[in-house]
């Protein structure tokens, strides 16, 4: 009777009949805890500053490479084993033959291509992100089970929104980021051209293939054409284009361009990038024709 009795409430028990069974949410609100910690969360921070950090280290490693390049080619023309011409003409096509630096940019154009997805990335988080901060969730409760438990418009889980969001900013970043990629890898190789070529225009540009493009006989200026003295500082005017050394130009009574007479404002300046490395690679390779000329005419007079 007793076991009768037993199976029968076992039958009628809520919890095993249909009508009985506890339904679970189809949605769940983030907490008020985790909504501060999402809202604190920073996922590409650390990334980015990697990656920053050692497209900087590897690009002075190849400034270093160039450096020691420029110390052996000149101590052979200074010692008569490479004509000087044949060393000018070598050094132009050196950006894009010389396996070394070759290798190095095809890592920095990785480490772009890479931020940039980051970027996509984080730009989907972030959209996602305060979606789900902007929703006016109620905290979950137990008298709110049943309200989420039938909920007809369920929004989308975080992870399936940025999965949503991502898919989007990826097919809509693709062909923006390519064209950032290939324009950061051309100002690759404009610094290490003129690293290499500090008075050599540069034979490409940014729109144009760099082997469609003949280089003209002229050279570039190295001095201010203020002071009319070799830059320490260069900036450059974005209205026309033209670089002046910053403390020339403090120095200036006028507020107009002295080589085409475009107005000169300290919002349109900017510093010269490419400019400083002329110079610098321009002094270096002074000094090192200065010493290996001193030690060729030591030599001559040890004769």
């Amino acid at each position: 009777m007793k076991r009768e009795q037993g199976n029968e409430l076992r039958q009628n028990s809520p919890s095993e009949s249909p009508e009985g069974l506890f339904q679970l949410p189809a949605y769940y609100p983030l907490t008020k805890k985790l909504k501060s910690e999402l809202r604190q969360l920073n996922p590409a921070k650390t990334i980015d500053s990697v990656i920053k950090e050692t497209r900087s280290a590897l690009m002075e490693t190849l400034f270093e490479y160039i450096d020691n390049q420029a110390q052996q080619g000149i101590e052979q023309v200074s010692k008569g084993n490479i004509a000087a011409e044949a060393y000018e003409k070598t050094k132009k096509l050196k950006y894009k033959e010389d396996p070394v630096l070759l290798r190095g940019k095809r890592v920095l154009e990785k480490l772009n291509q890479t931020r940039r997805r980051q970027a996509t990335y984080l730009a989907a988080f972030q959209k996602a992100r305060t979606e789900i901060l902007d929703r006016r969730d109620l905290e979950l409760s137990l008298e709110d089970l049943e309200r989420y438990a039938h909920m007809e418009d369920i929004p989308s889980q975080v992870h399936d929104l940025y999965q949503e969001v991502l898919s989007a900013n990826v097919t809509e970043s693709a062909s923006a980021n390519e064209l950032l990629v290939k324009t950061e890898t051309t100002e690759i190789d404009k610094k290490l051209f003129v690293a290499i070529n500090p008075t050599e225009p540069i034979p490409f540009n940014d729109q144009e293939d760099d082997d469609e493009i003949e280089v003209g006989g002229g050279k570039v200026n190295l001095t201010c054409p203020i002071s009319r003295l070799i830059m320490k500082n260069p900036v450059k005017n974005k209205k026309c284009g033209h670089t002046y050394d910053k403390a020339s130009l403090a120095n200036y009574n006028s507020t107009d361009c002295p080589e085409c007479g475009a107005t000169i404002q300290k919002s349109e300046l900017v510093e010269d990038t490419l400019m400083k490395i002329r110079i610098a690679c321009y002094e270096r390779d002074q000094k090192l024709r200065e010493l290996y000329k001193t030690k060729v005419d030591e030599d001559i007079d040890r004769l």
